[in-house]
């Protein structure tokens, strides 16, 4: 029987709490890929008792952070976080850790999507603020 896209779309949301155009490209691909992985989420990502679910997020936000992930994917994992009890404050202190072991560009690429999450009034760190010829 064909996959329903459409059904494991919603699945995809309503295991995880969010859904990113990862989820609608495989949807439209391999829609029997995206159900496989919707039943590994289901299994190890939600009903595995060993952990809660705020420690996998954290867990997971280290991960993304050491691959110097993409800013929108970081901020699907901090959403996910929040939701399960972190806060910015811990999320923050979880990316300072890490940034020392992982590296500098992982760091800003995270600290830029922590900025967008929590703090979009903040200016993107992103940016160049002034060049010009340096003195000798």
């Amino acid at each position: 029987m064909p996959v329903d896209k459409e059904a494991e779309l919603a699945r995809v949301t309503n295991l995880r709490g969010f859904r990113y155009g990862l989820h609608d490209f495989l949807a439209e691909v391999d829609p029997d890929f995206l159900k496989a992985v919707n039943d590994a989420v289901e299994t190890q990502y939600i009903n595995s008792k060993i952990l809660d679910r705020k420690t996998k997020e954290i867990s997971i936000i280290v991960a993304c952070i050491s691959q110097v992930d993409m800013a929108s994917h970081l901020q699907i994992h901090m959403h996910a976080a929040v939701q399960a009890g972190a806060t910015a404050e811990e999320i923050l202190a979880v990316i300072n850790l890490v940034g020392d072991w992982i590296g500098h560009v992982a760091r800003i690429r995270a600290l830029e999507a922590w900025r967008i999450f929590f703090r979009p009034d903040l200016p993107t760190i992103d940016r160049v603020i002034e060049l010009r010829p340096t003195e000798k």
